[in-house]
């Protein structure tokens, strides 16, 4: 089973948990920030024992895009007995996950394929969004691509290859309100 800082992994039926160590309980939740200057100043989004931050890349009316931090809230559970009580936290996401391998992720500008969740695994790649904010993502770092329309962002390959990465479907039902 693939394991990622913080101790994400996948379930038995295929699902992606995202899994910390813990002693205390919170609910299960997803935050995401309502500032319309996250994208530009990028502040630290709170960080708790109980939360995963991600950054969502989102289409602009204007045909561009941009980033907004969110994140996901885990709450305690026993996975198996004699296991330690941990923090987990789902990601609404759609079947199918796809592992991507390649020498190169450079790109020309492009919207996403889909609303999709984005786990780098391996090297780092910076993206730049319509309004040219540009941020680097690395092992362990999750982005949910959903600029599916405009003129979408570019992705620029940083040092060396290979790059890996899980790319995994949103749940279409799924609405981050």
């Amino acid at each position: 089973m693939p394991r990622f800082p913080g101790g994400n992994r996948a379930d038995h039926a295929g699902r992606l948990r995202l899994v910390r160590m813990i002693d205390e309980s919170t609910d299960f939740e997803l935050k995401q920030s309502t500032d319309p200057n996250a994208a530009r100043h990028r502040p630290p989004v709170r960080r708790s024992r109980a939360a995963v931050p991600y950054t969502r890349i989102e289409a602009t009316t204007a045909g561009g895009s941009r980033f907004r931090e969110g994140e996901i809230m885990l709450g305690a559970r026993t996975v198996a007995v004699g296991v330690p009580t941990m923090l987990i936290g789902g990601l609404p996401s759609a079947p199918s996950v796809e592992y991507v391998r390649s020498d190169a992720f450079d790109s020309t500008p492009h919207p996403a394929p889909a609303r999709q969740w984005v786990i780098m695994l391996r090297g780092t790649i910076e993206v730049t969004v319509g309004d040219g904010e540009a941020r680097r993502f690395g092992p362990g770092d999750l982005v949910l691509a959903a600029d599916t329309e405009g003129d979408g962002h570019t992705t620029l390959a940083i040092g060396d290859p290979p790059f890996e990465a899980l790319f995994i479907p949103v749940d279409p039902a799924w609405s981050e309100s």
